[in-house]
């Protein structure tokens, strides 16, 4: 089962694999072009600015895949044709994956949302119970919040969120 199961979430998830092959080849976008590997390195540049000192910039930046609808449910949500996930990050790997058919300001935001949990699992790679999880969570959507009312003059409102851990995981 996914860890993001104890979470309740829909926009994003956490899988605990190590898998580095999260989609089948016909499915997934494997070159990035320059303009993508910008755009992550300038994501991480301001997720790092924007920790408070608790993430470095990798030696390594981690690939963005964008998958079709049915990749994701595929990885996400296995069957199932249809997931209510928007991106996720493989612990464990250099992958983070989206949704490629959100809209381009929407891809941006949801791809900087999960390269913080790519950030995260550098930092602190062993806790993973429902509680870490949660908080985890709680951080990427507090800075994706932050990054899209600060660059991108968002106006709406905060997300929310709230664990669903049971009772014997809340610690």
């Amino acid at each position: 089962m996914f860890k993001a199961a104890c979470l309740g979430l829909v926009a994003a998830l956490i899988l605990s694999t190590v898998s580095a092959t999260p989609a089948p080849v016909s499915r997934t976008k494997l070159s990035l072009t320059l303009e993508d590997r910008v755009l992550v390195h300038r994501l991480l540049e301001w997720a790092v600015a924007n920790s408070n000192g608790k993430y470095k910039m990798p030696a390594v930046e981690p690939i963005v895949l964008r998958l079709s609808p049915y990749a994701m449910a595929e990885i996400a949500c296995p069957g199932h044709l249809t997931c209510p996930v928007y991106g996720l990050h493989h612990v464990g790997s250099y992958v983070v994956m989206v949704l490629g058919v959100l809209p381009v300001e929407d891809q941006e935001h949801a791809i900087l949302h999960e390269l913080i949990h790519y950030l995260q699992s550098r930092a602190d790679p062993s806790i993973h119970d429902c509680m870490t999880d949660f908080r985890d969570e709680m951080e990427a959507y507090r800075l994706q919040f932050k990054y899209r009312m600060i660059v991108q003059d968002y106006k709406g409102p905060a997300p929310t969120v709230s664990p669903s851990c049971a009772p014997d995981e809340l610690k």
